[in-house]
């Protein structure tokens, strides 16, 4: 059985970038520094709900992995290329290293992910969670 293909290399003729678009992934956060995330990144705007500070690094990895499908930079022999080369990813630490989150950690009023997309002129708009992985 052949693995199933989504026709990346098709999509990217018709536009590889879209710099106005903003995706938070909102998972066990982003390595800060990967280099092929690093100019995508919204560092300064994503937050990190498990531990309640501004500084969303991910010391799991899922979350890095997702970011990096969804956005990783292409076209530069390194790496992967992600789906969108050029988009802004805002990263969000909602999930522990178990995968599991805490709803509690959404209800403080100072740090809402509404409140940085405030910050930031951004909708928000949710499209895909995924979920807690078993262990």
């Amino acid at each position: 059985m052949e693995p199933a293909r989504i026709g990346m290399e098709q999509a990217w003729d018709l536009r590889p970038t879209a710099t106005e678009v903003v995706v938070a992934v909102l998972d066990t956060g982003v390595d800060l520094n990967h280099p092929d995330l690093r100019p995508n990144l919204l560092v300064d705007q994503g937050y990190d709900f498990v531990n309640d500070t501004p500084v969303p690094h991910d010391g799991e990895s899922h979350g890095t992995a997702v970011a990096g499908i969804i956005g990783a930079l292409g076209n530069n022999r390194d790496g992967i290329a992600g789906i969108a080369w050029r988009i802004k990813i805002l990263p969000i630490k909602a999930l522990n290293a178990q995968g599991r989150g805490s709803d509690g950690a959404w209800s403080r009023p100072s740090s809402t992910p509404s409140t940085t997309a405030r910050r930031s002129s951004t909708s928000v708009r949710p499209m895909v969670a995924t979920q807690p992985r078993s262990r």
